[in-house]
Order: C-alpha cells, then sequence, then structure tokens
C-alpha cells in the first residue's frame, strides 16, 4: 500500500519536473525571440537614422537606388507591365540618371524621383520623405504655410486661419503664394502624390498642403494675394510661417447628435491599441439601450487598413451572409513575408506558426516569384443581440480607399447603407497588402503593394447621392455631406 503510494509520488514529482521544464523552455524561448526580434528592430531603426544624417549624394549612389526601385517594382509588384510599362517609367528613371551632377542632396532628388513614382497612378505605391527631414527642418529653422486648406473645384480655400492677421476668414480664395498662381501651385504639387485619379492626388495635397508646399519651393515667409468671400478685389498679405505639426486623427470615434442619431467617424481600419471590438460593443449598446435610429459611418478620410475590421463591423449591421474580397493573388517576396511576420507577436516568432497559419502556409512554402491565389469564404454572421437595425448612411469620398472602398462596395451591393457624397477614391477591386521598403542610400521610403484583392466590383464605387462639399458651407464652417444627412433626420 504504502509502496505504491510512494510510486504515484515519486511518479507525480516526475511529471511535475518535466512540466517545469518544458514550461521554462517555452519561457526561455519566447523571452530570446523577443529579445532578438527588439535587437534586429532597434538596429534597423538605427541603420536608417544614420542614412539620414547624410545629406548629400554621389551621382553611384543615386544610380543605385533608382536600380533598387526598378528591381523592387518588378519583383514585388504583383502585376508590373499590366499595371503600367516599365519601358515609360524606365525612361523617366533614365532621365535622372543622365543628369549632369557629381553630388545631389536628398531633397532635390526626391524633387525628381516622387513625381515619377505618381505617374503609375495608384495610391499603394508612393515615395515619401524621411519624417526626420520634417522634425529636423521644422523644429530648427524652416516654418510653414499658415494655413490650412480645402481645394474644391482646382481652386483653393482657406479651410483655417493659422496666422496673426485677423482680416482673412475661412472661405477667403487663394490666388496666389509667392508669385505663382494657384493653378500653378496645384499642377505642380499633385504629381508628387499617387492616385487613381485625380481627385485622390488633390485630397493627398490638400490633407499635406503645408508639407508639400515646403517640400517643392521650401519657403518660410509667404507673400499671398487671397479674396476674402464678401470681396471683389483680391489682396496681397505677408504672412511669417508658423510651426507645422503632424495631427494624427483617431482611427475611430463616436457621438451621439440629434439625440436619436450616431455620427460613426471611422478614419482607418487599424486597431493599433486593441479597442475596437471593445468600441463597436459599447456604441451598439448604446446604440440599442437609447433607441438609436439612424446610423452615419463616416469613411471620407479612412484610407484603408485591414479588411478585417470591415468584417466585423459589418457584423453588426446585417445578419445576412456576406463577402468583401472573393480572392487575393499575393506574389510571393520577401520583402512580403517579413510584412505578415511583423503581425506575429515578437515572443512567439520561435514557433512555426507562419507554416501552419491556412493564409501564410502556402506563400512560406511557395517560391520567390510565384503568385499564390487565396480565396475567401462567404461570412455567415453570428447571432447578434447588438444588431443595428435602423438606417445607415455612408459617407465617401476621394480619400476612401483600399480596404475603406472595399467596405463601400460591399455596403452598397448588399443594401446594407445608403451611400452619400462622392465616388470613392480606391475601387473595390484594388492592388493591397502594402509592404514598405527603403532606397538603400537616401533612405527615402516607398509604399509598393504585393497583391490584386479582388472585391464586390472593378470600376469606381458611385454613392447613391453624389454630393460635394461647398463653398458656401465651407465659409459658414459646415459640413454639407452632414447637414444633407441629418436634415431629413431632424
Amino acid at each position: 500500500m504504502f509502496q505504491w503510494k510512494n510510486n504515484l509520488i515519486m511518479n507525480l514529482k516526475k511529471t511535475l519536473k518535466i512540466l517545469l521544464i518544458i514550461v521554462g523552455a517555452i519561457a526561455l524561448f519566447s523571452l530570446s525571440s523577443f529579445v532578438y526580434v527588439s535587437y534586429k528592430q532597434n538596429k534597423a531603426v538605427e541603420i536608417l537614422n544614420k542614412k539620414y544624417q547624410k545629406n548629400k549624394f554621389t551621382k553611384n549612389e543615386i544610380i543605385a537606388d533608382i536600380e533598387y526601385f526598378r528591381e523592387i517594382l518588378k519583383r514585388v509588384h504583383p502585376k508590373p507591365i499590366e499595371a503600367f510599362p516599365l519601358n515609360d517609367i524606365s525612361g523617366l528613371l533614365d532621365g535622372i540618371e543622365n543628369k549632369r551632377f557629381h553630388v545631389i542632396t536628398r531633397l532635390d532628388f526626391f524633387r525628381n524621383f516622387a513625381p515619377i513614382v505618381s505617374t503609375l497612378g495608384d495610391e499603394h505605391v508612393m515615395a515619401f520623405m524621411p519624417e526626420s527631414y520634417f522634425k529636423n527642418n521644422f523644429s530648427n529653422k524652416q516654418k510653414g504655410f499658415p494655413f490650412e486648406v480645402s481645394i474644391l473645384n482646382g481652386h483653393i480655400y482657406i479651410r483655417k486661419n493659422l496666422s496673426n492677421i485677423n482680416e482673412i476668414v475661412v472661405g477667403a480664395e487663394i490666388l496666389e503664394i509667392n508669385n505663382i498662381k494657384a493653378s500653378d501651385l496645384l499642377n505642380t504639387m499633385k504629381k508628387y502624390f499617387s492616385g487613381t485619379r485625380e481627385s485622390q492626388n488633390l485630397y493627398y495635397l490638400q490633407n499635406n498642403f503645408q508639407r508639400a508646399l515646403a517640400l517643392v519651393y521650401g519657403y518660410d515667409d509667404f507673400t499671398v494675394v487671397l479674396r476674402n468671400p464678401s470681396e471683389n478685389d483680391a489682396k496681397k498679405y505677408q504672412a511669417k510661417g508658423v510651426e507645422v505639426t503632424k495631427y494624427h486623427a483617431k482611427e475611430f470615434s463616436y457621438k451621439i447628435i440629434n439625440q436619436d442619431t450616431i455620427l460613426f467617424t471611422y478614419n482607418a481600419f487599424e486597431d493599433p491599441r486593441g479597442e475596437f471590438s471593445s468600441f463597436l460593443k459599447s456604441m451598439f449598446t448604446q446604440a440599442k439601450d437609447e433607441n438609436i435610429k439612424h446610423l452615419i459611418i463616416d469613411l471620407r478620410n479612412n484610407q484603408g487598413g485591414s479588411s478585417a475590421y470591415g468584417d466585423e463591423l459589418l457584423g453588426y449591421l446585417t445578419s445576412n451572409p456576406f463577402l468583401q474580397l472573393t480572392h487575393s493573388d499575393i506574389t510571393i517576396s520577401k520583402e512580403l513575408k517579413a510584412n505578415f511576420i511583423r503581425y506575429i507577436p515578437a515572443f512567439l516568432r520561435w514557433l512555426p506558426i507562419q507554416y501552419i497559419h491556412p493564409l501564410l502556409k502556402p506563400i512560406w512554402l511557395g517560391k520567390e516569384g510565384e503568385v499564390v491565389s487565396i480565396t475567401f469564404d462567404e461570412i455567415v454572421p453570428l447571432r447578434n443581440n447588438l444588431l443595428f437595425s435602423g438606417d445607415i448612411y455612408l459617407l465617401t469620398g476621394p480619400g476612401t480607399m483600399s480596404s475603406a472602398s472595399l467596405f463601400a462596395a460591399t455596403v452598397k451591393k448588399y443594401h446594407i447603407a445608403s451611400l452619400v457624397g462622392e465616388s470613392a477614391g480606391g475601387y473595390a477591386t484594388h492592388y493591397g497588402n502594402v509592404i514598405t521598403a527603403h532606397l538603400p542610400n537616401t533612405g527615402i521610403k516607398l509604399w509598393m503593394p504585393t497583391s490584386i484583392n479582388y472585391g464586390n466590383s472593378t470600376g469606381q464605387i458611385k454613392p447613391d447621392i453624389f454630393l460635394k462639399q461647398s463653398l458656401a458651407d465651407l465659409i459658414h464652417s459646415q459640413d454639407t455631406l452632414l447637414n444633407y444627412v441629418t436634415k431629413p433626420i431632424q
């Protein structure tokens, strides 16, 4: 009897030791993985920052950067030849290589390079100056344009006055800046931004006007000719530059308006703090508790992200099966793999998750350059006690892109909401799964898509009710679309 008990205790001790060894090994591997990944990430940032300390580059270094761009475009982009003739862009790049110079600054190279990248006509392919450039220049010496602007029908208007000239009012039209006509400014600066249509280029320019003006022209002080709304004659003003800070809007927020309406401002299909699920539950719980009858989803400044968040939101809007993506054709590359690995927590990267996950497995088992087609199944929403049953309006415009345009097309196809505004900037079927790369010498940042995502349509996503921001409403700081949507509600 006692022998049996002793054997049991000994076996339990052995089992416990084995479990402790296993747990210890897992903890050790996880800690080592976290430390290694953190080291690699910090090292990459250190190398990049070291590049940014250098500001002048030889012709051979510039040629090497251009050749890197050609190479990554051919190797990573899912359909470079069908999307745009490579011979055309090669000719433009050759133009930079053939210029006579011994040394060139990063900024001067960017001024030549970025407009060429934008000729590809896709919002997922773009070149950016390093963030450190703006941080260093705007904090140390260079000042920015002292007005935020709206671009309406090819004209530039003051949206916000940051100067100390009080007589300049919202809605004043800018006719000239430093002796350059407004139309010439628009034609020059919009070329630094990529888009499938001009409305997208102008959207990007409008939201980055201060930075674009500084990059392209480099002004500190400004002679501005403008016409106030109530005046016929134009006036000239001398305005000093102001400190420029980049504003980061919250990814998602909501508020109650008109007592029975929720305005859900959705600026990005991203969830950096892991709050989206609880946010949706809270919003729709309040909608149910307070008998909210109308929901307005504002996607006008949503440039996309992960469509998975759109799936989650749709689970509160419909009980019927739906499908945002039919399939994606993904071109395998080392950059693509590195991009996907980022989504695996650092302490778990020692595990072969990429060889087990059903979406990642075919990518890791495939060869470089192969195209993997991933098909998506129709989603059947789970029973949801918080399902919204009232009227739904979706506000769209040129800034509605990528996963946001995918969502808009889905809502339109399944008649889930009424679309109000302008056509979405992006298409439902679009390039996606963007990776970030840096030119090896200048460190200029690149966006490059790795897949073709097939959504619910192929052309423009047109609204049910076409409506644009009006100048009259801008002058009175009113939102034309919100006024229209809430008017029948009131």
